[in-house]
């Protein structure tokens, strides 16, 4: 992952994979690539690796990367590494002297070529410190990306085993709606892009579905607490 900074800030970075059953953080763990630093120890790139020990603090203070003091009106960007690869749905930046300075977020996709997650259209600076947490954009659709479409039993058979053998315990959204509350049971379609697709293959767990109009659960899990079974859900 890297990003794009503007006049002077201070920094932590670290991402979160957050599904059904599980909660992952990673803090960087190597710095690949930077345009400066102010030195090569206490305000050196290597300070943005592990977790913050100078946030919540705020001010001119060693233990953090900044820039050479004659690029301060320059952009500049870090690119980290992180233990292993993960979905994100979550960075934070920690930015301890004039916040607001990060420009672009970009991260690697599965065909391991840089995304940009995250654009602002200028920097500005904030006199405190903070936590940056911004709304990650969802590029999948745009790309031709959807949930996965579980047609066949073979296919659950599959998926299921792979799943399995992973041992994640790890539950995950997949493609199928329930576009009919009123209807016993729903009425579920695969979706793919944009188009939908009667369900002929169901593997609903035991009392699955069990969504109401009053509680409704329109969209769908393949549950790892369920054997990896499909059960409705709600859909935020």
């Amino acid at each position: 992952m890297k990003y794009h900074a503007q006049y002077l800030i201070y920094v932590w970075i670290f991402l979160s994979f957050q599904g059904i059953q599980a909660s992952i953080h990673l803090w960087a763990s190597e710095v690949t690539k930077f345009s400066t630093q102010y030195n090569t120890g206490t305000y050196s790139a290597k300070q943005i690796l592990g977790r913050p020990n100078v946030y919540p603090r705020y001010g001119d203070i060693g233990g953090t990367w900044t820039q050479a003091a004659s690029e301060r009106d320059r952009v500049h960007f870090i690119e980290v590494k992180f233990p292993k690869k993960i979905f994100i749905t979550k960075v934070n930046i920690y930015e301890t002297f004039h916040a607001g300075a990060v420009v672009k977020i970009s991260a690697k996709d599965g065909q391991n070529q840089w995304v940009d997650i995250f654009n602002a259209t200028h920097a500005q600076v904030i006199r405190e410190s903070r936590k940056f947490s911004p709304q990650i954009k969802a590029k999948c659709l745009r790309i031709g990306g959807y949930l996965a479409n579980i047609e066949t039993l073979e296919e659950a058979m599959l998926i299921k085993y792979k799943l399995t053998k992973m041992k994640t315990g790890i539950s995950f959204f997949v493609g199928g709606r329930n576009i009919n509350r009123r209807k016993p049971g729903g009425d579920w379609r695969w979706i793919k892009h944009g188009s939908m697709t009667k369900i002929k293959y169901f593997a609903f767990g035991k009392c699955e579905p069990d969504g109401k109009e009053q509680s409704p659960q329109d969209c769908m899990l393949f549950h790892a607490g369920d054997g990896y079974t499909f059960h409705d859900s709600e859909c935020g």
